[in-house]
């Protein structure tokens, strides 16, 4: 069985996404397959000495005629350069060897840590490499005299990850498919805020309420809420403050005021 490359993250976020359309995008992969299982792999022929005609490229993709054609003319144009289509009709795929190489990583990182120990045994046995032993001694003298670790004030590493997860469902629930960019930024924005993980909801509804499905909204109202507090311009949450008298009293207040003004009603005409 045959098979060929797809690279995942040029697929999704490449050039491509923005250069073809939908069903262009569909005959380019389709190419890519018809390269592979081709007898000449990455040249799309029938046999190393005859080429498709349009004609039958349509058939074998179940594809219009004139969408065949202007696919081919996309992809050879310089400004995309996917493929170059010679005088027999013969179309190539352009850095074939490159994507679509069989490249074993796993030997090649062998070879490399194989090259990396000889180099380094050789650099010990110049005497300009530390024994095992001085290594040691110095190690337990820096564990001695370090001071302790003073303790960490950001997120821990636990919470980052329950935060992040949070995230990743109402991005994925409100707005779709989150870039890898962004993920990088949304972590390092949690692991520098202590964020309540209970603002997380609240901030992405608003952002649907307000039609501003972007991290940037959300981000800003994270960082408002924070600065500026969420409960009457207090600033952050005071978990002691909610917890005490005053806020208990202010809140009854509010639903017997609340609970008053809707028993009288507005007045009625007659």
């Amino acid at each position: 069985m045959r098979w060929v490359k797809l690279w995942t993250q040029e697929t999704l976020y490449g050039t491509t996404n923005r250069e073809l359309t939908l069903e262009e995008r569909a005959i380019w992969f389709e190419m890519l397959a018809l390269a592979g299982d081709s007898p000449v792999p990455g040249i799309i022929c029938v046999s190393p000495d005859v080429s498709f005609t349009d004609a039958q490229l349509s058939q074998i993709l179940d594809a219009p005629l004139d969408l065949i054609e202007r696919t081919k003319v996309k992809l050879a144009s310089p400004e995309i350069g996917k493929i170059t289509v010679n005088s027999n009709g013969f179309i190539h795929i352009r850095n074939w060897d490159r994507y679509q190489s069989d490249f074993d990583r796993a030997s090649y990182q062998r070879e490399y840590m194989r090259d990396y120990r000889k180099r380094k045994t050789n650099t010990c046995k110049t005497n300009t490499c530390k024994t095992l032993e001085q290594t040691r001694s110095e190690q337990k003298k820096r564990e001695v005299i370090a001071p302790p670790t003073p303790p960490k004030a950001a997120t821990t590493s636990f919470e980052q990850d329950e935060l992040w997860a949070i995230v990743a469902a109402l991005y994925q629930k409100n707005i779709g498919l989150m870039p890898p960019i962004l993920a990088d930024r949304i972590k390092d924005f949690l692991a520098q805020n202590d964020i309540p993980k209970e603002w997380l909801a609240d901030a992405f509804a608003e952002a649907v309420s307000h039609n501003a499905r972007k991290w940037v909204y959300i981000e800003k109202v994270l960082e408002t809420w924070m600065t500026e507090g969420r409960n009457g311009g207090r600033k952050g949450v005071d978990a002691s403050w909610k917890r005490s008298k005053r806020f208990v009293d202010d809140l009854h207040k509010r639903r017997r005021t609340q609970a008053a003004s809707e028993e009288n009603g507005p007045a009625t005409k007659t």
